[in-house]
């Protein structure tokens, strides 16, 4: 393991040393969500997906490897989840309430469930740029994915009614703050796993504009025989600093 990661190391130097490299400081936002449906009760008949928006932040190097196609690498940012609310059903709640044990009287109205996801992403993308213009080129790129999570957590904010004797009802909100624990086992966020993504936009020189969609390939959370995934759709804004020959800036 120790030689294959010396030799590892050594191959990327080479490629460091020869190849025509430039870097660019990223920053986008994207839509997130996760599948299936992450829902403290998934069974929920009304349930609306609500937009999560997460950041990008990040620098990544390019390597020339001939002329229109490039490998880029780097260290991401990226803030996931997903924003789920949830509504029960309360036509007949006084109904349902009247003449019964106080435990029994307190029934759930409606729930809002966040998930938020940070993980410092590795993509390893091949690109392809065609030249458009002295100025423009048109960029388009693929790749996969390693994640690394950073933290994960659930805010829950439930919202429901109590009927007391007097027959009024009475509002409570709970808000609940929680961290998922982190391993191999079920409930338990994956520390890493491995995703794809892929890109298409504009290179002026100096800065960049792209279009994002990325997707888990395999799970980064597994809980009561459900496999959940991330997704995400945004744009990218990419800052870019003059090509080096390997030693020092042109």
């Amino acid at each position: 393991m120790r030689k294959r990661t010396l030799f590892a190391i050594l191959f990327l130097s080479i490629i460091v040393s020869k190849a025509q490299n430039s870097f660019s400081f990223l920053g986008g936002i994207h839509n997130a969500s996760v599948s299936p449906n992450y829902l403290t009760y998934p069974d929920t008949v009304k349930k609306n997906l609500n937009n999560k928006i997460g950041v990008e932040l990040g620098i990544v190097v390019n390597f020339e490897i001939k002329k229109g196609f490039s490998f880029r690498t780097g260290i991401i940012f990226s803030a996931r989840g997903s924003k789920w609310t949830q509504f029960y059903d309360t036509t007949n709640l006084i109904q349902r309430t009247t003449n019964v044990l106080p435990r029994y009287k307190n029934l759930l109205f409606s729930e809002k469930t966040v998930l938020t996801t940070n993980y410092f992403n590795a993509p390893l993308d091949l690109i392809y740029s065609l030249r458009l213009s002295k100025k423009v080129k048109f960029v388009i790129g693929a790749g996969p994915v390693f994640s690394l999570v950073s933290t994960c957590h659930t805010e829950i904010d439930r919202l429901s009614f109590s009927q007391e004797p007097t027959s009024n009802l009475i509002a409570h909100i709970d808000k609940l703050f929680i961290d998922l624990p982190i391993g191999k086992s079920p409930g338990s966020v994956r520390v890493a796993h491995l995703g794809y993504n892929a890109f298409a936009g504009f290179d002026f020189g100096k800065m960049s504009l792209s279009f994002k969609y990325s997707e888990d390939i395999n799970e980064f959370f597994e809980d009561q025989g459900r496999n959940y995934k991330h997704k995400t759709l945004g744009i990218i804004l990419g800052i870019n600093i003059p090509s080096i020959d390997g030693k020092s800036l042109k």
